[in-house]
């Protein structure tokens, strides 16, 4: 079929169904569907799920090769304009013929409705404790009940995959139905507080360290270096002040200021022992066995600094705020309670 055959002479006032589907690994939840709204759909990886698309689609046959748990659909609007622009680039025309890959910013009428998965993929990975793991995106154009291929395979989510290993993911990350509305009141604060933090290019640098994180070992390295980027601009006394940093922000009392001083102490030396290939010792092979403890102090600390970025920005004088905070249990307070208002769970 060559893309635009099944519309008339007025398709072009019309809008097009635009469907993408993610699949999620090591994911769990009470609900089949877990309707987050009419367009944003979770729903068990079934073969009658993905009847919408041909039995040979390459995206297709790559599910059944590799069984998520579940999959996250999406559903937005084309213009007939955009549908003409995002099918000229896939080869051999809809429904058959080779899929185009493409990191989205190649086809720009197509980018506007992929930058929504990523942020939907990056509000989820935020919202709560665990680890999110979402394969390649389709994207595909819906105009018969099923039977259709994908139109582009992109990748929405920044974490890499190493598919030999997704039967081994256990369930890591739990949404509940009861979670979606405070879920979708989160999802509205992080998209205005990301507008307002645009200013700050090392927030989403650290974002998208959060959220490239290796999923099968975890990522000591990119969690490290996101909090590095929040948090110490400096160039020298890094792991002290990050250690310190972390621990005023988000400790609750002493003895948690203690214990998260200590724990990002010796994260930040496997960190170095990663990055000059040195030998582990125990201590060190014993901390890479505690990455779900480093995935969610990054996690804190990633809305506590966007929250404070949005409220206070992330200057010079912030910094030696968060080192005044040692000092001033009034301060520590006040600033937490500031950093606190993208802090669900």
């Amino acid at each position: 079929m060559e893309p635009g055959a099944q519309f008339d002479t007025h398709s072009a006032a019309q809008s097009i169904p635009l469907r993408s589907v993610t699949p999620l690994y090591g994911f769990s939840t009470d609900a089949d569907p877990l309707v987050i709204t009419p367009d944003i759909v979770v729903t068990t990886a079934s073969d009658d799920q993905l009847r919408v698309i041909d039995v040979d689609d390459v995206f297709a046959q790559h599910v059944r090769l590799f069984r998520p748990q579940h999959l996250l659909w999406n559903t937005t609007r084309l213009t007939y304009e955009d549908f003409s622009s995002i099918a000229s680039f896939h080869r051999g025309g809809l429904g058959g013929g080779e899929v185009y890959r493409s990191d989205a910013g190649e086809v720009p009428a197509l980018m506007k409705h992929v930058r929504p998965v990523v942020n939907h993929l990056r509000a989820l990975q935020l919202f709560k404790p665990g680890r999110l793991v979402a394969g390649d995106t389709a994207f595909f154009v819906q105009t018969e009940e099923m039977g259709w291929g994908t139109l582009s395979l992109t990748r929405c989510s920044e974490m890499s995959i190493d598919y030999q290993f997704v039967e081994q993911f256990s369930p890591r990350y739990e949404l509940k139905k009861e979670d979606v509305f405070f879920f979708l009141a989160f999802y509205v604060r992080f998209l205005e507080v990301c507008l307002i933090v645009q200013q700050y290019p090392q927030i989403d640098f650290a974002i998208n360290k959060y959220a490239s994180e290796s999923a099968l070992y975890g990522g000591p390295l990119e969690l490290i270096t996101s909090l590095e980027a929040l948090l110490v601009p400096e160039e020298e006394g890094i792991s002290y002040r990050l250690a310190q940093r972390v621990a005023n922000l988000i400790g609750t009392d002493a003895a948690s200021r203690k214990d998260l001083f200590r724990q990002m102490r010796n994260f930040y030396g496997v960190r170095s022992k990663i990055v000059h290939g040195a030998e582990f010792k125990k201590k060190e092979l014993s901390m890479l066995q505690q990455l779900d403890s480093l995935r969610e102090i990054t996690r804190r600390v990633l809305l506590s600094v966007l929250a404070l970025a949005a409220d206070m920005g992330l200057t010079a004088d912030t910094y030696a705020t968060f080192n005044d905070m040692c000092f001033d249990d009034d301060l520590r307070c006040a600033i937490q309670s500031k950093a606190a208002a993208l802090l669900h769970c």
